[in-house]
């Protein structure tokens, strides 16, 4: 159940990376469809996120709360950069190319902090995991 809920996860955030993605190179990002695009990423992201939280450990819970919350925080950048500027010629990234950079270390850093504590859960588990089958302890402990 963990690895499936943390591959959705991950699989949740890097749909909301691409919207994100396509809204930094857009010309203008002001169509509705985007920003719904936006929502319902952000939505899926949330509702993955539950199941990390439910499966637990809490390390694993915590390093994607910091994954949430940098998805946010780079819709709510982006949508300053496009709001501030309506009528800009340029997109967001080249209206703002150190934000746009400075976004995309936060991504992967939280990323691969999320990774690193999944696999320490997952390699746990395995660990942890009763064995059975040959070459594996009997009910009364003996090979």
């Amino acid at each position: 159940m963990r690895r499936e809920a943390y591959e959705k996860f991950l699989s949740q955030a890097d749909a909301a990376y691409r919207v994100l993605d396509d809204g930094w190179i857009a010309l203008p990002f002001t169509e509705l469809r985007r920003w719904e695009a936006g929502f319902a990423a952000r939505r899926a992201l949330d509702e993955a996120y539950i199941r990390v939280r439910l499966v637990g450990p809490d390390d694993v819970a915590e390093r994607g709360a910091e994954v949430l919350r940098s998805i946010g925080d780079e819709f709510r950048l982006h949508a300053r950069i496009v709001n501030g500027s309506p009528d800009a010629a340029g997109n967001a990234a080249e209206l703002e190319p150190s934000a746009r950079s400075g976004a995309l270390r936060a991504r992967v850093a939280s990323s691969t902090e999320f990774v690193t504590v999944a696999r320490r859960a997952l390699e746990s588990e395995l660990l942890a995991a009763p064995r059975t089958g040959p070459g594996s302890a009997g009910q009364d402990g003996l090979v």
